[in-house]
């Protein structure tokens, strides 16, 4: 079908016939024809029509051409995680202006993730593009100029509450230096051997990843838990330790050193 098709289309001249077309039904018939769709996704996009664009991703991912052309197969994939984005960021179920340190980290615990993983995905595919179109330069302004807008207000909201609520008390949320005795010592007394792996500034959204791939084959989970600040790696990896609830930070020649029963 591919090669009658473009044998066509090329021997008709259907491509600079229909050069300025911006509707040509709802198949994508010939190759030519995802210029179209890759307009009409951009416009969907751009006058917040999200329904409407993911629509359209789910339909041009079933085309015959997602399946033998790499550029139309790249573009769809770099749609569909735009779409996952813009899911979250224009939600209607986001988080109030009054919402709790705890609320918040709720809501990214189960919502807040995925934008960015998402925009990850994205990026990833962006970067391994040799010939960047410019219909893919037109969604990837739109990409960035959302989710700085959605970062930077949700980021700032999340601060205002870290400074209000002060996070002294009883929030609702495990602490890294209660997590070895919470989940290690239990399984420990039990006799049960554990490996417990401590990874450098390891996202939450990857773990969540990790969690749904895992997930069909181990009982697995991942947990929102409230850091050692200030969260730097010396802190926060002795705030994984066994007896990291009797940490506490003391300044030595200028600068914070973490202590465990007293010993740095």
């Amino acid at each position: 079908y591919v090669c009658q098709a473009n044998r066509i289309s090329e021997k008709l001249h259907l491509a600079e016939s229909f050069a300025k077309a911006t509707n040509l039904g709802a198949v994508v018939t010939f190759a030519f024809e995802n210029k179209v769709e890759y307009t009409s996704f951009n416009q969907a996009v751009s006058s917040g029509q999200y329904e409407q664009a993911a629509a359209m991703v789910a339909k041009n991912k079933q085309s015959i051409w997602y399946g033998t052309d790499d550029s139309v197969r790249q573009f769809w994939n770099l749609a569909d995680h735009a779409c996952q984005l813009f899911a979250v960021i224009y939600a209607s179920n986001s988080i109030p202006a009054d919402a709790s340190f705890k609320d918040i980290a709720q809501w990214y615990a189960s919502t807040g993730y995925k934008a960015d993983n998402a925009f990850r995905h994205y990026m990833t595919i962006e970067q391994d593009i040799s010939h960047v179109s410019p219909y893919i330069n037109d969604l990837s302004k739109a990409v960035v100029d959302a989710y700085r807008s959605f970062t930077e207000t949700e980021v700032q909201q999340y601060q205002q509450t870290v400074v209000s609520e002060g996070l002294q008390g009883e929030i609702g949320i495990q602490r890294n230096t209660n997590a070895f005795h919470t989940h290690i010592a239990p399984l420990l007394a039990q006799g049960k051997k554990v490996v417990l792996v401590m990874a450098d500034a390891f996202r939450f959204e990857i773990g969540m990843e990790m969690v749904e791939k895992a997930s069909p084959y181990f009982e697995v989970s991942c947990v929102p838990s409230l850091c050692a600040l200030p969260p730097v790696t010396r802190f926060g990896m002795a705030a994984l330790l066994p007896n990291a609830e009797k940490m506490t930070l003391k300044p030595v020649e200028g600068k914070l050193q973490a202590f465990l029963d007293k010993k740095a």
